[in-house]
């Protein structure tokens, strides 16, 4: 299904008629805000479920998704409505919705509707925040064996969700970005001006030992060995993300750090378009797997896992051998 442009400038007219509330609202982490978007409110209303239904089928088009789904009750209407609306149009789409957790009665699912293995999924939700919430739906479509293929909301409140769901190997698709739906006075950009650029991360090289890296054991795709790292969160700087994910990843605190050199091959993450600033450090305490690492282990730089992620290989090949100024190791 194709969309266009007054079909995208009508959606936004009506959420920001029927969702955008301003005021002053504490929201479910606990922080103050002084709007809240209520987008249940556009997707129950008859023309803005209609219209948010052409841009999820739109979505599901593109990247070949045979179900739409997500974690009820943000999902709900959008499915419901993108699934009769596909019908209707000779294409049909099969839906589900994903509960908190599995109910203890029934069937005992925590899915409810249609998603099996081998399904090519798409993971859906109104508003992405942090991504709490959409983050346990993959892992439970994950977990029924369905290959996830992308994930589509209306409006992207640009607060670490899209960070936290690439973390996960899974892209994020938006409609509209909270500073459109904010509207101009508190956005300077025009407002069908939405940057596409690489995903930011950076990485650490960790000798723990004389002549052995410290790897972790990635616990989402792709899977295998890898240097400590991740993505850079809006408002932190490169030295503030790799202190970050060392601590979150490994238990370590930072001692010392020192740019080694940037990497930005369009192909070096096979997920999306990724740029990563790598250091060398030094760090202390007691090293632990936390967060996205299933495991962590030392490795002596002459017998590497031979299932190393990105290009995490050819990374730790130039750094041994001097190629950026970092002192060879021998």
């Amino acid at each position: 299904m194709e969309t266009t442009h007054d079909d995208r400038a009508r959606l936004l007219e009506r959420i920001q008629a029927l969702s955008l509330k301003r005021g002053r609202f504490v929201l479910s982490s606990g922080a103050e805000s002084d709007f809240y978007l209520d987008l249940r409110l556009t997707t129950t209303d008859p023309e803005g479920a209609a219209l948010s239904a052409r841009f999820l089928l739109a979505e599901a088009a593109r990247v070949d998704a045979s179900r739409i789904g997500g974690p009820t009750i943000g999902a709900d209407p959008l499915v419901g409505a993108a699934v009769a609306s596909s019908y209707h149009l000779g294409r049909p789409v099969r839906g589900f919705l994903v509960r908190g957790e599995a109910k203890r009665h029934g069937t005992e699912r925590q899915i409810e509707g249609h998603c099996e293995a081998d399904d090519r999924v798409l993971v859906l939700d109104d508003v992405v925040t942090s991504a709490g919430s959409i983050v346990r739906a993959i892992d439970a479509v994950r977990a029924a064996g369905a290959e996830v293929v992308g994930c589509f909301c209306l409006v992207d409140r640009e607060a670490g969700g899209r960070e936290r769901l690439a973390e996960a190997g899974v892209s994020l698709t938006s409609v509209f970005s909270v500073r459109e739906v904010l509207g101009p006075k508190a956005d300077p950009l025009p407002a069908r001006f939405t940057p596409h650029t690489p995903y930011l991360t950076t990485d650490a090289i960790v000798e723990l030992e004389p002549g052995k890296v410290l790897l972790i054991r990635r616990g989402f795709p792709p899977y295998g060995w890898a240097l400590p790292g991740g993505f850079v969160e809006v408002g932190e700087s490169l030295e503030d993300a790799v202190e970050r994910e060392l601590l979150e990843e490994t238990g370590l605190a930072l001692q010392s750090v020192e740019q080694l050199h940037t990497y930005s091959a369009p192909g070096r993450d096979p997920r999306f378009h990724t740029v990563t600033t790598v250091f060398t450090a030094t760090a202390r305490g007691p090293a632990r797997a936390g967060d996205d690492a299933k495991e962590i282990a030392l490795f002596p730089l002459d017998r590497l896992p031979e299932d190393l992620c990105f290009d995490h290989a050819a990374v730790l090949a130039d750094w041994r051998t001097g190629r950026y100024g970092s002192r060879p190791i021998g």
